[in-house]
């Protein structure tokens, strides 16, 4: 197709910013001037012969050129890339410019320089995206109609209605399909719909009957978000595609400069009812395009006076145009008062008559916080971009070449996009053989499903490893159903498969362990009791190792103990097997053998198996060490008995020789009783005649203690209170046969003082001294006592 000379529709001689067409070619990252407008000239103090067709560095400097490149090799995304929203600041001859790129088509970009080092700069730049905005208003051609998001038509121009046959008053209102059916069966309706649902533009060629029976026309339609419903402009290229290239770069630069506007911008009639509104300002009051679309101005403002006054100042025929800034107070549709810096200017045609007003605001209280609001949502959406592994490549269906690629396929593969793009589809295949099987089965599946899935394929990388991926294949087609291209969606399943088969390993392992601990717990259960029979264990025991085993079928056991052998059913000898000893108080008994049979000839046992091996075989020798202990201590139990009986039988013997003994010694202390009373008693009695009073009580002192010699009293007296003196158990004793403290001292040689003195020492040593016990009593008691307590008196 012939390509136009001039990329644009609309001079950019009616923008009043330095503004410059270059040429980019992407594969050499060369930027040339293909354009400039008058304002660049004088700027830049350049002409434009001298430029025309140069670098782009020649004009504004080499680092500034290579930063314009730079982003535009980094973020030329596609068509749909929204470039109005890329900006940024850069020096030129000591100036200050803020610049925006607007894409005309795959390699012209309109870049836009606004100096920034004035406030009157700024006015400037929205002067020029205000009239910008106008001049593509005024010199809208084409078809052009809004509609709500129930698909309902609410606004169009002459041409759109000379496209459908109709009278404004007969479409007003009206959904899509009642004024042209053919939009469904032409496919157009479904796509009107994912605009409304994704909130993203499309553009497509359509065919639209005529209305009046003749032959019909060729459109280009442009589909975008607007509010809650969209906008439609159509534009009839029948006969004229150099036309349609054109319309698709003036429709580009359209929405690319009104989207690059962050200003709230609205347009109203002369009589200040609401035309249309940008998304800035849905976002700034917070309304929807239904709410406002057609109604006056005044739900803008805080009052109704504050509306009158910009009424009589700026917004009616007669006022003097004035770009400068003004402030007023709005209200957002919540209610919510702010001040808002506004520009008002007035809508003309060519010819200088009124069409209506427009006005781009700014909410001076919310610009702080909405210039971080919108960094955070642009590192947001590219950590979004940069967060999606899954490759993506667009292959052509007639070439079967590689037509796009995002940075996941890079990654991926190790090829740079442009070095994928324009490479057929094979280059990413193993080999010729399975890219055969690969589109055998492609074209199969996308018959009978409608698309190909596969869980496991593998592909190749730039350096020619190989990697297995997981494969979704989905085809494109037109309005006319013809297939277009393939959406080859791919993912690197290799730490997937790594992962799938560390857990099939994990999962064995696991059930070998849950095999070994039941083994383990029915021999520790069975070997606790140790009235439980060794042999039996022992069978057991053959019974369980190999079912506990990683091959069952292929490992048999046999334990030799105490000179005993124990198998396993269907035992044999083999070559290869592993032996644990059982050790009983330190000798080895005996040993449990675990024999295979299998194909694993290289350490066909586990290491968990040797542990529990010899975890069994300690087992069994703790259980037959107890057994023994058991049997030992029965043997010394039934020892002991023996020994308990005999000495019983002594206790016994020892008790009778005691009793007689001392039945021989109170026979011996009567007679010696007797005697003396017989003999000794009747001599002091004559002797008692003889002497006179004062030594009559030696004599009868003499008397009882002859009597003390077989009375346990002193023996008593000093065996519980071992603390009495000599003397003071000589006066216990004067005192318990009733001797007063007067006769004591005359016998003792003391004076009655001190006895005094000894008789309060002897209570508190016999622990009666705060008791009102008489003392002479108290020794009696305990005379007594001891006699009542000796079975032979």
């Amino acid at each position: 197709m012939k390509k136009s000379k001039r990329p644009f529709q609309v001079s950019i001689e009616h923008i009043p910013s330095v503004c410059i067409i270059i040429k980019h070619d992407a594969e050499t990252s060369k930027a040339v001037i293909h354009e400039l407008n008058e304002m660049a000239i004088e700027e830049l103090c350049f002409k434009a012969k001298s430029v025309k067709n140069s670098p782009l560095s020649k004009l504004i400097g080499k680092a500034n050129a290579g930063e314009v490149i730079s982003i535009l090799s980094k973020g030329d995304n596609g068509p749909d890339h929204e470039w109005g929203n890329t900006k940024f600041r850069l020096e030129i001859k000591g100036n200050i410019y803020q610049a925006s790129f607007n894409r005309l088509e795959d390699e012209y970009y309109l870049l836009i320089f606004n100096r920034m080092d004035t406030d009157e700069s700024e006015i400037n730049n929205s002067e020029a995206e205000t009239k910008l905005l106008r001049d593509f208003i005024d010199s809208a051609t084409d078809g052009c109609c809004i509609i709500d998001s129930d698909m309902r038509i609410i606004a169009i121009n002459r041409d759109g209605l000379k496209i459908l046959g109709v009278k404004d008053k007969n479409v007003i209102g009206k959904k899509v399909e009642e004024i042209s059916p053919f939009a469904k069966s032409s496919g157009r309706y479904e796509k009107y719909l994912e605009v409304l649902k994704n909130r993203k533009s499309i553009s497509l060629d359509s065919y639209f009957e005529s209305p009046d029976g003749e032959d019909g026309h060729y459109m280009v339609v442009r589909a975008f978000p607007v509010g809650n419903g969209m906008g439609i402009i159509g534009t009839d290229v029948t006969g004229n595609k150099e036309e349609l290239e054109m319309l698709k770069l003036q429709k580009g630069l359209l929405e690319s400069t009104f989207n690059s506007i962050s200003d709230a911008v609205i347009v109203c009639s002369t009589d200040r009812k609401i035309i249309m509104a940008n998304p800035a300002f849905y976002r700034m009051y917070k309304f929807k395009p239904e709410d406002i679309i057609g109604r006056s101005t005044r739900i803008l403002y805080s009052s109704e006076e504050e509306y009158l006054k910009q009424g009589r100042l700026r917004y009616n025929p007669n006022a003097a145009e004035n770009f400068k800034p003004y402030i007023m107070r709005c209200l957002r549709n919540d209610g919510e008062e702010f001040q808002c810096e506004t520009i008002g200017a007035r809508v003309k045609t060519d010819d200088g008559s009124l069409l209506g007003y427009l006005a781009i605001m700014r909410d001076i209280s919310e610009r702080i916080k909405f210039d971080q609001e919108l960094t955070h949502s642009r590192q947001l959406i590219e950590k979004t971009f940069a967060s999606i592994r899954e490759a993506l490549l667009i292959i052509d269906y007639e070439t079967d070449t590689i037509m796009d690629c995002n940075p996941a396929a890079e990654s991926m593969f190790g090829w740079k996009k442009s070095e994928l793009t324009g490479k057929p589809r094979i280059t990413v295949h193993v080999d010729e053989k399975q890219f055969g099987v690969f589109k055998s089965q492609l074209f199969e599946q996308v018959e009978k499903r409608g698309f190909l899935e596969l869980d496991s394929f593998h592909l190749k990388r730039k350096d020619g490893s190989k990697f297995p991926t997981s494969h979704s294949v989905t085809p494109i087609a037109n309005e006319k159903g013809e297939y277009m291209a393939w959406v080859s969606v791919i993912r690197d399943v290799t730490k997937h498969r790594e992962f799938e088969a560390k857990l099939k390993q994990k999962t064995i392992d696991l059930t070998e362990r849950v095999k070994e601990l039941r083994c383990l717990y029915r021999i520790t259960n069975l070997t606790k009791d140790t009235g439980n029979d060794l042999d039996q264990i022992l069978q057991e025991l053959v019974y369980m190792i190999p079912i506990s085993w990683l091959e069952p079928e292929n490992t048999r056991a046999k334990v030799i103990y105490d000179n005993k052998t124990y198998y396993s059913p269907d035992f044999r000898d083999s070559d290869i097997f592993q032996r644990a000893d059982i050790v009983t108080a330190g000798k080895q008994m005996g040993q449990i053998e675990v024999y295979y049979y299998g194909d694993r000839k290289n350490n066909p046992f586990l290491e968990e198996e040797s542990d529990l091996l010899n975890a069994l075989a300690s087992e069994i020798g703790r259980f037959a060490e107890r057994k023994n202990d058991q049997k030992k201590l029965e043997e010394t139990n039934l020892m002991l008995q023996a020994e308990r009986e005999t000495l019983e039988r002594k206790n016994i013997a020892m008790r009778e020789i005691l009793e007689s003994i001392e039945r021989e010694k109170f026979s011996v202390k009567q007679r010696i009783q007797s005697n003396i009373d017989k003999i000794v008693v009747p001599l002091i009695r004559t002797l008692a005649q003889r002497l006179d009073e004062n030594n009559r009580e030696y004599l009868t002192l003499l008397e009882n203690s002859l009597n003390e010699i077989f009375s346990p009293f002193v023996d008593k007296l000093q065996r519980e209170f071992s603390l009495l003196a000599p003397r003071e158990l000589e006066i216990c004793n004067m005192v318990r046969d009733g001797m007063s403290s007067k006769q004591i001292a005359s016998l003792l040689n003391i004076s009655e003082q001190t006895v005094l003195k000894q008789r309060k020492r002897i209570r508190k040593k016999l622990r009666i001294n705060s008791k009102r016990i008489n003392l002479a009593s108290y020794l009696k008691t305990v005379e007594n006592t001891e006699l009542s307590e000796n079975p032979h008196y």
